[in-house]
C-alpha cells in the first residue's frame, strides 16, 4: 500500500469517518433481507444491490493514490456529496456512499485539477464499468444543479471538520484502549 504523510492519513481517516456518519449504518440492513430493504424506500441511481466489500477508508485511499487525486479534489468531492445529501430526496446509506464517492471524485478531479484522466481510467480505479460511472457522474451533476464552485471558506471549514473528526476518533480509540487495559 502507498505511504501517506501524517496529514494525508489524518485527513482520509477523518473524511471516511465523516462520510460514514452521513450514511445510515449498514447495521440497519444487516440481518434483514436486502431486497425487501431496497424495495421499501426511494432508490437513487447510486443505490447498489450489495454492500461494498471494501471499507470507505480503503476506497478513499485507493482513489487518492491510484486515481492520483489531490487532497483538495477529494475534499471538494465530499462537499458535492454533502450537497447531494442536503437535497433530502434520497436516503444516503452504505448502499449509496461508494458510488457517490466515485462520481463526486470524478467530477471534482475534472473541475479542479489541471491534469485529469479519461473516465475510462477513473472507472477502473473505482471499480465500475465506464457506462455506469458516466451515468452516475451525470446524475450527480443534475442533482446538485451543476453547482461545482466551492468558496475558500467552505473548503477550509470542511477540511477542518474532517481533521477534527479524525482527532475525535483518535481520542475515543485511545480512551477505549486505556479502559481495556484497566480490565
Amino acid at each position: 500500500m502507498a505511504k501517506f504523510t501524517p496529514d494525508q492519513s489524518a485527513f482520509l481517516l477523518g473524511l471516511s469517518n465523516s462520510l460514514e456518519d452521513f450514511a445510515s449504518s449498514s447495521a440497519d440492513i444487516e440481518g434483514a433481507k436486502l431486497s425487501s430493504y431496497c424495495s421499501t424506500r426511494a432508490k437513487s441511481k447510486f443505490t447498489s444491490s450489495v454492500l461494498p466489500k471494501i471499507s470507505l477508508h480503503s476506497y478513499l485511499q485507493r482513489i487518492f493514490t491510484v486515481g492520483r487525486l489531490s487532497q483538495e479534489a477529494i475534499t471538494i468531492a465530499s462537499i458535492y456529496i454533502r450537497r447531494f445529501w442536503r437535497l433530502k430526496k434520497y436516503r444516503v446509506t452504505s448502499l449509496e456512499m461508494h458510488r457517490l464517492v466515485a462520481a463526486s471524485c470524478t467530477v471534482a478531479a475534472k473541475f479542479l485539477q489541471d491534469e485529469h484522466y479519461y473516465n475510462s481510467f477513473y472507472a477502473k480505479v473505482v471499480g465500475l464499468k465506464l457506462h455506469e460511472l458516466n451515468r452516475l457522474e451525470k446524475e450527480l451533476l443534475t442533482e446538485i444543479d451543476y453547482e461545482l464552485f466551492v468558496t475558500q471558506e467552505e473548503y477550509e471549514e470542511h477540511k477542518n471538520l474532517c481533521l477534527a473528526k479524525n482527532s475525535i476518533e483518535k481520542i475515543l480509540t485511545r480512551d477505549n484502549n486505556r479502559e481495556e487495559k484497566l480490565k
